[in-house]
């Protein structure tokens, strides 16, 4: 990372364990990355946040070429194409 600083954070020993877990489980190279995915979709989720349609875009692809844990992205399009497919032929019948 070319811009990057260091912050020191303390954490409750519940919420330690479970990151050091993840990085021995293999889930994360390392706590930093952990702490970088929090802070990442805790921007994505504050409030005022809006996203327009090609910043959507973006973010899956990024995700797709960087996957970690969690739903592949096509799996989570075809979910939601059959929830709105649902709904759409319910209020038509």
């Amino acid at each position: 990372m070319a811009n990057s600083g260091t912050l020191s954070v303390t954490l409750p020993a519940d919420l330690l364990a479970q990151v050091q877990e993840a990085v021995e489980d293999g889930e994360y190279a390392s706590s930093s990355e952990i702490v970088r995915h929090a802070l990442h979709d805790w921007s994505l989720n504050r409030p005022g946040t809006v996203r327009t349609v090609d910043e959507l875009r973006r973010l899956c692809q990024e995700a797709d070429d960087h996957p970690g844990p969690g739903v592949p992205m096509d799996e989570v399009f075809d979910r939601l194409e059959a929830k709105y497919k649902a709904l759409a032929e319910a209020k038509v019948v």
